[in-house]
């Protein structure tokens, strides 16, 4: 009896949704007009325009940029789960602009670079059209200085020096910089109206010249996955040794210059910490011993490296260049000269929100964080091991070495220990060369790595022509549109696209037809590499490509082969989507403008593969049967591009925008609920657009398992 009560449960509530399920409210006449600049979308088109330019003033090509939606730190972390919604750099003209269809609960853009020289991230309203620039003239690094160096020694120079900060014996300042004080602003004592105050020492260089090389050897978040490499087996510290010397001549011992770089992004979500950078000097075959890491003398370098305080006067200065001074023991002073058989290791002194790396951080050993790997095994450190922290890379391109630290220790259980070693990130040149003892390799960045995605919920009415209930549950999915850019021979990102990538998730299915579920794309059918496509099927005689993603919704998405309805009643049918994943592989790279993702049609098809239902305004694909067009509700105008209107209340899709992939979804209608009953807001929207209805449901009326 049970049976046969639930049968015709079910029968009654299918008939109900094949057609007149309802006579909608205040429902308007046919003849009205219809409001074409209203087409239902949750998201609206914004332009951002982004101009870059290098330390000279000079207008920059091939810089790289990321555009947020949400601040992709927070609390001093890097989220995982925030993506850009778009990746671009700049062109011959040292700009990009991107055309972005983004959800209308946007209200600010976030933009960041991880090349150096470029500034911090940056922010600015969504709107229609807006812009911003990065990098330019530094303002206490006029012009660059020419560099003490060349094929001889060029005598030496001599400095004293004294501790740091009172009440400790390490680390030793020496830096003329701090002629006004351990915070004195680096430019202040570096450089005077662009001269620099010690030509001896300190020099300034253009390091956006190579802000690829240092992209590409500590790209952000992607680290080295072998762990031997960390271990106390492998240390990138520079080795000093006496070269071979031709033509009868004498080795004088090596000079060494550093150039400060950046922070790989660092200060973006840590405005208020500044790390500082120390380096230190040891007998290359005496080696250390973690007991050393509290007594070895360290001297401070820069005693912040927070970009983003560029102009404050904690501020480091980007592209500033100084000389390296041995600590000569048995002469107590600083000389030019660094002999053979000497290493040098580098050491971030890791400060806390709103501590100075170069001030209270330097009591603590627990917050140093050594290149040396057994000087993190000592015991004071709160994740002790015989890890590096830092890594030096040598760039024959370059013909210089660039050094990255990370602020967290290696063996830091944290989740946003990323390990990609360029939260501080140095270039050292010398004369002689040095290259780094052991070489830990640079981790491999696939075409793949440079991406960007949108989220959202895809909601239909099956219906068309005719009216539905609108309880929008007829096939509901989450879906993930990815966006893969090409990269050059060198690995350099470009304007181009060489792959899509499509992620569907199912959640119901309150409708008694079959139906299959595709997607159509701005690609060319012919221009789609088959052969190495996965996840769908390419249609053909499409002129656009055309993917179908499940060919029978009930079965290929939900795994059930019996009828009815799937996750649309409570105490009902249930069954897990079946999610896919489609790779779109292209054969020839397309233009990108940041636009494509409006241009993504996905639409079901009912009954038949001709009766296709699409989002308001959108196009069919070329498969679709014109006979439906014009009947019943349908108001579509063809020669004008009009398509999939009935009136100004209700459209057959509805296409809610998600931020990030791991956020609540929408939630749905239960079966047989209208929109307006599950979301009050919903009418209000209708006249005023900027509302957001589909984040204020009536839990009476949607859908919880």
């Amino acid at each position: 009896m049970k049976e046969i009560i639930s049968l015709l449960f079910v029968a009654c509530i299918c008939f109900s949704c094949v057609d007149n399920e309802r006579n909608l409210s205040e429902e308007k006449e046919s003849g009205n007009d219809l409001d074409l600049t209203f087409d239902f979308h949750l998201k609206s088109k914004k332009s951002l325009t982004i101009t870059a330019e290098n330390l000279s003033g000079k207008l920059a090509a091939g810089v790289p940029f990321n555009v947020y939606v949400e601040n992709p730190y927070t609390d001093g972390d890097r989220l995982k789960d925030v993506k850009p919604v778009f990746t671009g750099i700049t062109d011959a003209s040292g700009s990009i602009t991107a055309d972005m269809l983004l959800p209308n609960e946007v209200k600010t853009i976030y933009v960041s670079t991880t090349y150096p020289g470029y500034g911090a991230m940056q922010t600015c309203e969504a709107a229609n059209s807006a812009s911003l620039a990065f990098g330019g003239v530094n303002p206490f690094v006029i012009k660059e200085t020419e560099t003490r160096g060349g094929s001889e020694n060029n005598g030496e120079i001599t400095r004293k020096s004294k501790i740091c900060y009172p009440g400790t014996d390490n680390p030793y300042q020496l830096y003329t910089y701090y002629a006004q004080g351990i915070h004195a602003t680096l430019a202040s004592g570096l450089f005077k109206d662009g001269v620099s105050v010690d030509p001896e020492l300190f020099s300034a260089e253009d390091i956006t010249k190579i802000s690829t090389v240092v992209n590409n050897m500590f790209p952000e978040r992607v680290a080295v996955s072998d762990e031997k490499y960390f271990s106390a087996d492998y240390c990138t510290d520079l080795q000093i040794t006496e070269p071979v010397v031709n033509d009868g001549g004498v080795y004088q011992g090596t000079e060494i210059w550093v150039t400060f770089l950046g922070d790989g992004g660092f200060s973006d979500g840590n405005w208020n910490i500044f790390n500082a950078l120390c380096y230190y000097t040891y007998d290359s075959a005496k080696g250390v011993t973690a007991q050393d890491a509290a007594s070895i003398r360290k001297t401070m370098l820069f005693p912040n490296t927070n970009v983003a305080k560029l102009s404050s006067v904690h501020a480091p200065v980007v592209g500033a260049k100084i000389q390296l001074m041995y600590w000569d023991e048995a002469r107590q002073l600083y000389t030019n000269i660094f002999p053979a058989g000497v290493s040098i290791g580098w050491v971030m002194v890791a400060a806390q929100p709103g501590q100075n790396g170069a001030g209270d951080a330097m009591k603590n050993l627990g917050n140093y964080r050594f290149s040396t790997p057994v000087l993190n095994s000592n015991s004071a450190m709160p994740y002790p091991g015989a890890y590096t922290n830092g890594i030096a890379r040598w760039s024959e391109d370059a013909g210089c070495n660039i050094v990255g630290l990370d602020y967290r220790l290696h063996k830091d259980p944290n989740e946003f220990n990323d390990m990609d070693y360029n939260d501080i990130l140095i270039k050292v040149e010398s004369n002689p060369m040095i290259k780094p003892k052991d070489e830990i390799p640079v981790p491999p960045v696939e075409d793949t790595a440079y991406k960007y995605s949108v989220f959202g919920t895809l909601a239909f009415e099956d219906n068309w022509p005719s009216k539905g209930d609108y309880d929008f549950n007829d096939f509901v999915t989450d879906y993930t549109y990815t966006i893969v850019k090409k990269t050059d021979a060198e690995g350099q990102l470009t304007n181009e696209v060489s792959a899509i990538e499509l992620t569907f998730t199912p959640r119901a299915q309150g409708a008694v037809y079959t139906s299959g579920f595709g997607i159509q794309l701005p690609v060319a059918t012919s221009n789609v590499d088959v052969s190495a496509m996965s996840g769908g099927i390419l249609e053909s005689a499409n002129t656009q490509a055309t993917v179908i993603v499940y060919d029978d919704i009930r079965q290929s998405a939900f795994n059930s082969a019996s009828g009815g309805f799937v996750n649309t009643v409570v105490g009902g049918n249930t069954a897990p989507g079946v999610p896919v994943k489609v790779w779109i592989p292209l054969k020839q790279a397309i233009t990108d403008t940041g636009n494509l993702f409006s241009e993504f049609n996905p639409f079901i098809y009912v009954s038949n593969r001709g009766k296709e239902i699409h989002l308001t305004d959108m196009p069919p694909t070329d498969k679709v049967d014109m006979k439906w067009f014009g009947l019943n509700s349908d108001r579509s105008d063809l020669e004008h591009g009009v398509y999939y209107r009935m009136d100004n209340e209700f459209p057959w899709v509805l296409d809610i925008p998600r931020l990030r992939e791991n956020t609540d979804a929408w939630i749905y209608p239960v079966e047989n609920k209208e929109i307006t009953l599950a979301y009050p807001k919903y009418e209000s929207w209708l006249k005023d657009h900027g509302i957001l209805w589909q984040k204020e449901p009536n839990e009476e009326f949607v859908y919880k398992p």
